[in-house]
């Protein structure tokens, strides 16, 4: 399973490159408040990472907590999932990165209770 390389964002990360991508249209799931699932893929179109990051960009004008999404995140992101275990140049089902934990449930993030 591939990202589709139409609007992604690259990062390169101890000379491997990685893309990226941010939905522009808010999602379904980020309008009721649900956590937003970043997709990240290797060039080697490796096992795909889901990176939840904690908040949503929740489409009700009211929600002051919007907060953007920068290559700075992403970069912990990748270097976290690596330390955790990710394969990221070895093809396999997609993983997601959730409260500093690798799993294999991708459907769906919940909120952590901090």
């Amino acid at each position: 399973m591939a990202i589709s390389k139409k609007g992604f964002r690259k990062i390169e990360i101890d000379g491997q490159k990685f893309f990226w991508k941010v939905r522009k249209k808010i999602s379904h799931e980020e309008w009721h408040d649900d956590q937003y699932a970043i997709p990240i893929q290797h060039e080697s179109e490796g096992q795909l990472l889901l990176a939840y990051v904690g908040y949503c960009r929740s489409g009700y004008p009211e929600r002051d907590s919007f907060e953007s999404i920068t290559p700075k995140i992403i970069r912990e992101c990748i270097i976290d999932a690596v330390k955790l275990g990710w394969q990221y140049n070895y093809p396999g089902k997609p993983i997601s990165l959730l409260d500093g934990k690798l799993s294999n449930d991708t459907r769906r993030a919940k909120w952590s209770v901090h």
